[in-house]
């Protein structure tokens, strides 16, 4: 869909391209229902060699975030993505888009050019144990959701 960015991650992907081959995107998501959008996204990874593997769907995000080293959310309007908690749990460093409302969800995470998402991935700075108590800082933990939940019903 338009509004998951998906222009964005095409520059992101050219820039990321001209420093080094060594990125690869791989692209999780299904489809809008416009073949326009489809034909422009398929049209530009062609025309500019760009190393992009996409997947329409997985059973197992988990799985599917083995080896990963970021998470890249170009998403222009979203609300509280469990895939990026996922991979912060996991340890991947996150790369999300400052979308209308994500200052309260994605504190101090988010960018809002393609060239400081493209810095935030090519950056040294990389800390895995970081990203994991971020999760436990704002109150992204199972149990923590699990408890305001119970408190929610309880309290009404």
């Amino acid at each position: 869909w338009e509004s998951k960015g998906t222009d964005l991650v095409l520059q992101i992907a050219h820039k990321l391209k001209g420093i080094s081959p060594r990125y690869n995107i791989e692209w999780l998501g299904r489809w809008s229902e416009y073949e326009w959008d489809k034909a422009y996204f398929l049209d530009f990874v062609e025309r500019n060699n760009l190393p992009i593997t996409l997947t329409e769907w997985v059973d197992d995000l988990d799985a599917w975030l083995d080896k990963k080293n970021y998470l890249l959310h170009a998403s222009k309007k979203e609300a509280f993505s469990f895939a990026t908690a996922e991979a912060m749990a996991k340890g991947i460093k996150p790369i999300l888009h400052h979308f209308y409302g994500a200052e309260h969800i994605w504190p101090g995470l988010t960018w809002t050019s393609i060239d400081q998402a493209v810095n935030a991935i090519h950056s040294d700075y990389y800390d895995s144990a970081s990203y994991r108590q971020y999760l436990v800082d704002h109150g992204y933990t199972l149990d923590q959701q699990m408890q305001r939940i119970e408190e929610e019903i309880l309290n009404g």
